[in-house]
């Protein structure tokens, strides 16, 4: 009986370690400068997609901006602002990315596995995220107070609009 229930043990923790080795591994974008984008579009290809085609929305589409009719001198300082953004979100290096990948496959491979290092590099990666995500929120911030009032009004009610999904049909 003691056997079984260790070899059941000895999977669960063998599959979970699989499991949290292929979520961490990578996100499949390679050295994408727009890696950290919004990932459901990211690259898609066709008139929808945000960053890696040619007659996509652009800048002023990804943000809802498409159809405000921006002024040129709106546009320039959204663009100076993407731009700044951009330039302040630093992406780790290749050494970085490899040493950290190394770390975790050193962790999942190892005879004993330390729960506490693991929580330790679970917590970073979420720092991260979470700080880029505070960043993204402020230049959308930044971006809709560049807007005139009857700009906000019309994007709100976009924002809205687009919030507002059918319900499912029940049976």
């Amino acid at each position: 009986m003691k056997t079984s229930i260790k070899a059941s043990l000895l999977a669960l923790i063998a599959g979970t370690t699989l499991m949290a080795g292929a979520a961490q591994a990578g996100d499949g974008y390679g050295d994408c400068p727009h890696r950290d984008g919004d990932r459901g579009y990211h690259h898609m290809k066709g008139e929808r997609g945000y960053h890696h085609m040619k007659g996509g929305k652009g800048h002023f589409g990804m943000f809802g901006l498409r159809g405000l009719d921006l002024t040129d001198a709106q546009k320039t300082e959204i663009k100076a602002l993407m731009d700044q953004h951009r330039s302040s979100m630093s992406r780790p290096d290749k050494e970085t990315r490899a040493a950290h990948r190394a770390e975790m496959q050193a962790l999942m491979t190892s005879g004993n596995f330390d729960e506490a290092k693991a929580k330790e590099i679970i917590e970073q990666r979420q720092q991260v995220r979470e700080q880029h995500m505070l960043e993204r929120m402020k230049l959308h911030n930044q971006i809709y107070n560049l807007l005139t009032p009857e700009q906000q009004a019309k994007f709100k009610e976009r924002m809205d609009r687009r919030g507002e999904r059918p319900e499912p049909i029940q049976d």
